[in-house]
């Protein structure tokens, strides 16, 4: 190369280095045009809810087959009332007054399903309260719990679906026994749980989850 090509040179060099930054300021400098589109998802869920809708007591002899209402020799001594708790009405209260060795009754109790979901009655309970001893509880679809003083029996449905709007009804019947004292007020507690349609649960499971 000659002298006067190497004179050149240094310009062609800053040229190309110009043309690179040039470039690289273009770059830096690009437009992102972009769109972005969102999805909100809300949920509504539904509601599992039964109630108490009424119930009716009635008398009878003998224990336990019945056949025959109201007390025996026509006598008109005991009295059984129920009601659903005015202020909570899946709260259902029975008393029982003037009871006496060999005194029987039953409740037909009545439910409603008002929830949104689908329900299934997932098991039933009795529990002894005040002054019932020895008390042993049996059955599955009659749930018995047999004590000295009282035994109490609930017919039940266990299994059944009940859509809502829909309801549903058992049978509470209670005995009083030979043990039972004078005087004496015997407690008792009856569990119903409802679960949704879809989730094969226990009885266990149920009254675990209920509130």
């Amino acid at each position: 190369m000659d002298e006067r090509a190497l004179k050149r040179s240094p310009p062609i060099l800053m040229l190309a280095a110009v043309l690179l930054l040039g470039l690289a300021t273009i770059g830096v400098g690009y437009g992102l045009w972009s769109q972005t589109l969102t999805i909100n998802g809300t949920v509504h869920t539904g509601s599992v809810d039964a109630r108490w809708a009424f119930v009716t007591c009635a008398e009878f002899y003998p224990w336990p087959n019945g056949g025959n209402p109201g007390e025996v020799e026509g006598k008109d001594v005991g009295s059984t009332m129920a009601w659903i708790d005015p202020v909570d009405d899946h709260i259902l209260h029975v008393t029982v007054n003037n009871a006496y060795p060999s005194y029987a009754a039953n409740c037909e109790v009545h439910f409603q399903v008002d929830g949104t979901i689908p329900v299934i009655l997932r098991g039933t309970t009795i529990a002894e309260g005040e002054n019932l001893t020895d008390c042993v509880l049996s059955g599955e679809q009659v749930k018995t719990l047999t004590c000295r003083q009282m035994t109490i029996e609930f017919w039940d449905g266990i299994g059944t679906q009940i859509r809502p709007g829909d309801g549903g009804s058992s049978s509470l019947r209670f005995h009083v026994e030979q043990a039972a004292a004078e005087n004496t007020t015997y407690e008792f507690e009856v569990g119903v749980c409802f679960a949704q349609w879809n989730e094969a649960a226990t009885a266990a499971d149920c009254f675990a989850a209920s509130p």
